[in-house]
């Protein structure tokens, strides 16, 4: 049962991640609004595009540290998550 919960972790953790990125980046692409307000609509779309992709690098790194650091504390790693095996 231990072990099945461990697994279900593994594959969500991805999930998850995938999801927070992609709020990240609809976050960043958002941020027009303000951009438009400071500077020309040109400007503000590129702006933009930057806001939103540096949300989403910052958002995998965060994630991805602690999905790690998570999965470092995991009881029987290199069969709990076997697709994470190349991070050790």
């Amino acid at each position: 049962m231990i072990q099945r919960i461990f697994q279900v972790y593994c594959q969500v953790s991805s999930l998850i991640t995938g999801f927070f990125i992609v709020f990240a980046f609809l976050l960043g692409i958002r941020s027009y609004f303000f951009w438009i307000t400071v500077s020309s609509p040109l400007i503000a779309i590129g702006l933009m595009l930057v806001t939103a992709v540096g949300l989403s690098a910052i958002t995998y790194t965060f994630l991805e540290k602690l999905r790690l650091f998570i999965y470092t504390r995991l009881p029987s790693q290199s069969s709990t998550c076997s697709i994470n095996s190349h991070t050790k």
